[in-house]
C-alpha cells in the first residue's frame, strides 16, 4: 500500500511538472504567433501527448444522444463529443471563442450557443482576465 501511494504522489508531482512546462510553452507560443495558428498547435500538441480527459469523455459518450460541452472553449473537447454522440451542444460565452468554435465545427453535427450557463437567470459580464498584456480566454468568468 505504501508504495502505490509513492508512486501516484510521483506521478502527481510528474503530472504537475508537465502541467506547468505546458503552460510556460503556451506562453511562448500565445506571444509568438497570432490567435488562430495557436489551436492546430495545441490540438496537435494534445494529440501526440493524449489527454486522460478527452478518453473518459469519448467513452461517456453515447451516438444515440446529444453530448453538452459546457464552456467549450476552443472546442478541444467539442469535436469529440460530437464525434462519439449524436450531436452536441456547445455553450460559450466568449465571442471571441465562439467564432473560432463555428469556423472548426463547419460540417459537424455541433450548434453553437453563445451564453454562459449558470443556475440564475440574469445579466452578467464576462470577465476576461489579463496579465502582462495578454488575455486569459480560458480563465474567464461570470463570477464576481
Amino acid at each position: 500500500m505504501k508504495n502505490q501511494l509513492e508512486s501516484i504522489r510521483r506521478s502527481a508531482e510528474a503530472t504537475a511538472m508537465l502541467q506547468k512546462l505546458e503552460y510556460s510553452l503556451a506562453r511562448i507560443i500565445d506571444k509568438l504567433l497570432p490567435g488562430a495558428a495557436v489551436k492546430p498547435i495545441r490540438d496537435t500538441w494534445r494529440q501526440w501527448r493524449g489527454n486522460p480527459e478527452l478518453t473518459v469523455a469519448r467513452q461517456l459518450c453515447d451516438r444515440s444522444r446529444l453530448a453538452l460541452d459546457i464552456g467549450a472553449n476552443s472546442g478541444c473537447f467539442t469535436h469529440d463529443l460530437a464525434r462519439y454522440s449524436a450531436g452536441c451542444e456547445a455553450f460559450e460565452p466568449n465571442p471571441i471563442l465562439v467564432s473560432l468554435l463555428e469556423e472548426s465545427c463547419q460540417g459537424q453535427a455541433v450548434r453553437i450557443h453563445c451564453c454562459a450557463l449558470s443556475d440564475r437567470q440574469q445579466q452578467t459580464e464576462l470577465v476576461i482576465p489579463t496579465f502582462e498584456g495578454n488575455d486569459y480566454l480560458a480563465l474567464a468568468t461570470i463570477e464576481p
